[in-house]
């Protein structure tokens, strides 16, 4: 069995290393991405703004607390607990996906190998990242 040197080694660590800070930061992440998300409003079409008087000032004070630490021309979007479930949905669907993806990552490291596996697995990712920050709140999965 030949020996591998260690700088090659080192280098295998170092780029698993970058690898998990860029690719696991959407899971340990979520819960400040959740934030930014009702921000710009998205799955705020879900909300039903009137429900009622009290749900009305709730929404009005979230607004203006949006507004005063953000630009003055800053839009508002409704918060409910429909937007919260979906948005939940949305975390618990990527959680799932990420374990079975697991499953034929280990299939593909047995039969396809190590570089072609990690190739296929980062662009994978890289586009859903990519298509996550492209959009919009418009854009909508429903059409």
């Amino acid at each position: 069995m030949p020996t591998v040197r260690f700088e090659k080694r080192f280098l295998l660590l170092a780029i698993s290393v970058l690898e998990m800070l860029l690719f696991s930061g959407i899971i340990y992440g979520w819960t400040s991405l959740v934030y930014i998300l009702e921000q710009e409003g998205y799955f705020s079409d879900s909300c039903d703004a009137a429900t009622g008087n009290n749900s009305q000032q709730n929404h009005q004070i979230k607004c203006q607390a949006v507004t005063n630490t953000s630009t003055q021309d800053a839009q508002c979007y409704p918060e409910c607990l429909e937007q919260d479930e979906r948005l939940t949905q949305v975390f618990a669907i990527s959680v799932v996906a990420s374990q079975v993806a697991s499953l034929f990552a280990g299939i593909g490291l047995d039969y396809l190998g190590l570089r072609f596996t990690r190739t296929c697995f980062s662009t994978l990712i890289a586009t859903a990242a990519l298509l996550l920050g492209f959009s919009t709140r418009g854009v909508s999965f429903k059409q």
